[in-house]
């Protein structure tokens, strides 16, 4: 079963932890999602890492040889079977779009705006499992829902994050907790952007990651700019002024021509006003990730396609 709605501690809101802890320093939340029972269960989770347009991961540790190794899916159900009974973990990315219970969650955190929630990614880990020390460049909402993991933290401000060569995984070279939190069911623990956190399992466990999307700018710029382009420029090619003439060094480049260009292609881009802009963000926004096929919505009255 799946809460309604995130319990605050004592003395806090979503308004206090805004203004306090949001993007500024982890919180732990004893209790948020108390009661909270899992729609889906680890074998059925298992079956969802072996469908080809799932994101799947397995990560093991091995030892000091090779401390972890990570396998991306889809898998084959070989693949679970010969798994070792301890230090394993398994990812699933977006378990949100593909089973619609597990959807319900997000609307907790309706304090937040709703383009920023990106994706619920579930993970069973056995005993000891781990993905190791690293640092996530978003907000997330780590929610335990069955069992217990142990999450290690540094809260120290700018913590070094040199990460240890030739690993499957970037994961930190030093680490350096100062907090050690035991998360039980229903307990969740904020991390804001660049905290190093390490979780282990303490027994078969599971936990839901409530991800939020935070786009770089240099994605941003590349994707608006190709759009601004694209319904800007048309058909139109370079054409030579009218009094071209045959150039003294055909193999160099014309002391006009940079000017030129540049002053054409600023007049292409000064015609992007905000309406196109805002066609474009809501277009990038609700863009689904490839490995993600939506569906129509049935017409009225009829029932689902098979």
């Amino acid at each position: 079963m799946l809460p309604r709605r995130l319990h605050w501690p004592a003395g806090l809101d979503a308004s206090r932890f805004l203004a306090d802890y949001w993007q500024r320093r982890p919180l732990l939340l004893p209790g948020a999602f108390a009661g909270i029972g899992s729609p889906i269960e680890p074998d059925e989770l298992a079956g969802l890492a072996c469908e080809p347009e799932v994101e799947a991961r397995i990560v093991q540790e091995h030892g000091a040889q090779r401390p972890w190794q990570v396998s991306h899916g889809p898998f084959d159900e070989s693949v679970f079977a010969a798994l070792p009974e301890t230090h394993w973990t398994l990812l699933v990315q977006d378990v949100d779009k593909h089973v619609p219970a597990v959807a319900g969650l997000l609307a907790c955190f309706d304090f937040l705006p709703e383009w920023r929630l990106d994706d619920i990614m579930v993970s069973w880990a056995e005993d000891g499992g781990s993905v190791g020390p690293h640092l996530d460049q978003y907000d997330v909402f780590l929610v335990q829902v069955q069992g217990w993991r142990r999450w290690r933290i540094d809260t120290r401000p700018s913590p070094p994050a040199d990460c240890v060569p030739d690993l499957d995984l970037r994961l930190l070279k030093h680490f350096q907790p100062d907090a050690d939190w035991l998360l039980g069911p229903g307990d969740v623990l904020y991390l804001p952007p660049g905290v190093p956190h390490w979780g282990i399992a303490e027994g078969p466990c599971m936990t839901w990651s409530v991800g939020l999307r935070a786009p770089a700018w240099r994605e941003l710029a590349a994707d608006w700019l190709q759009y601004a382009v694209d319904a800007l420029t048309g058909d139109g090619r370079w054409r030579d002024p009218p009094s071209a003439a045959p150039p003294d060094e055909p193999a160099a480049l014309p002391m006009t021509l940079p000017g030129t260009m540049r002053a054409h292609i600023d007049q292409i881009l000064a015609g992007a006003d905000e309406g196109l802009f805002r066609r474009w963000l809501g277009c990038y926004l609700t863009e689904p990730k490839p490995n993600i096929a939506l569906l129509p919505p049935d017409p009225p009255g009829r029932g689902r396609r098979s």
